[in-house]
């Protein structure tokens, strides 16, 4: 080993200790947490947190998705949802069912109802939403002004507060009256009504149920009092709620473009049936002779260069009809045949010879003659 490969051994070595040195001084292993949101049954249940506190708390919950049929007595039906596909007959069978000594829990959508699209459940119960900002008072109290401003509720009316992170521009009014109201000087946030032998709670937001929401502030304890959550008691959760199918959705959105277009068609139907005058006959197929036919094939051939086919078909033709009829001149010299012929169809031999023997060269009014001496022979047979 000489020196210098000792010194290239050196540097080396003292580079790399160099870096080793470099990196761990400005780099370390940082754990860093990401958000990869909701797994498994809370990707798609937003209130399985909720449905958990149930059973944690002594009673049942089973989630639900889309219109559930009619629950056992003794449920509390929470539906959040839409409700879109829930069409006057449902209602009115939920209605019933609730009347029949049941809870039924659910919350508004004044941005999916509108005046010209009623929210039938709730307008049978003489509820309605209305916007706290559009009346020109939406200011609440606050447990801690620095704290979210998120409002404080009493839920009992004496004192007893929860603090729940409602929707501010969003209260409820009653046309009935209430079995339990929470509410500010805007409005309620939470109305409960009589309706039969039952109750049906409504809510303004039902925001703090969900998954992400139920942990903070007083949620949980607040929902388990919406929901009268007790040992052994039932609790049906429904989470989504199924598309309906595509005529009902028409019958319930579209249901005027439905009318007008049916309209339309018995309109159409009825011009169609209708004529003016009688019926037109039926054109006659008008079918060409065959010698037209013939005709029309003589002259494709001749405008293209086919007049030796036809010679020499129709010489064939008039040969053969000679001999069928003369079998003796079928070994005959050629000059003897010329007068035999001759003496029998009154032509020249010069002219039986033409017809039947010498080239025509493309000239119509010798190509004609020839056909028309042909023509003669044949004839004369």
């Amino acid at each position: 080993m000489n020196a210098r490969t000792l010194i290239v051994g050196a540097v080396v070595i003292g580079l790399s200790v160099w870096a080793g040195f470099w990196f761990y001084n400005n780099f370390k292993w940082v754990d860093e947490k990401v958000d990869i949101g909701y797994q498994g049954e809370a990707k798609t249940n937003s209130f399985l947190a909720a449905q958990r506190l149930i059973v944690a708390l002594g009673g049942t919950a089973q989630p639900v998705r889309g219109m559930p049929n009619i629950p056992p007595q003794g449920t509390t039906l929470v539906m959040p949802t839409l409700r879109y596909s829930l069409g006057p007959k449902s209602i009115g069978t939920l209605l019933s069912w609730v009347a029949a000594g049941n809870h039924l829990v659910v919350a508004t959508h004044g941005e999916y109802y509108t005046e010209d699209k009623k929210d039938v459940l709730l307008d049978a119960l003489g509820i309605s939403e209305i916007n706290a900002k559009a009346k020109g008072d939406y200011k609440v109290k606050h447990i801690n002004a620095e704290i979210y401003k998120v409002p404080t509720v009493d839920i009992s009316g004496n004192g007893e507060l929860f603090q729940v992170d409602f929707d501010a521009l969003h209260r409820l009014t009653s046309k009935q009256a209430a079995l339990w109201k929470i509410e500010d000087n805007a409005g309620a946030y939470l109305v409960r009504v009589k309706h039969g032998n039952g109750r049906v709670t409504v809510m303004s937001d039902y925001g703090f149920m969900e998954n992400d929401a139920i942990g903070k502030y007083d949620h949980a304890a607040f929902m388990a009092r919406v929901l009268d959550v007790h040992p052994d008691g039932a609790v049906w959760l429904v989470y989504s709620e199924d598309m309906p199918s595509l005529p009902q959705w028409l019958a319930t959105h579209a249901w005027q473009a439905l009318i007008s277009g049916a309209l339309l068609l018995m309109v159409w139907l009825w011009a169609a049936s209708r004529r003016f005058g009688v019926l037109l006959p039926e054109p006659v197929m008008e079918r060409r002779s065959l010698l037209e036919h013939i005709t029309a094939g003589g002259h494709f051939l001749w405008r293209h260069g086919g007049e030796s086919a036809l010679l020499m078909r129709v010489r064939a033709s008039v040969k053969q009809a000679i001999f069928l009829r003369y079998p003796r001149w079928v070994n005959m010299p050629d000059e003897q045949f010329y007068r035999e012929l001759s003496l029998l169809s009154g032509l020249s031999t010069q002219q039986i010879q033409k017809a039947l023997d010498l080239p025509v060269y493309g000239n119509q009014h010798e190509f004609t003659s020839v056909i028309k001496n042909m023509e003669i022979i044949r004839r004369k047979l």
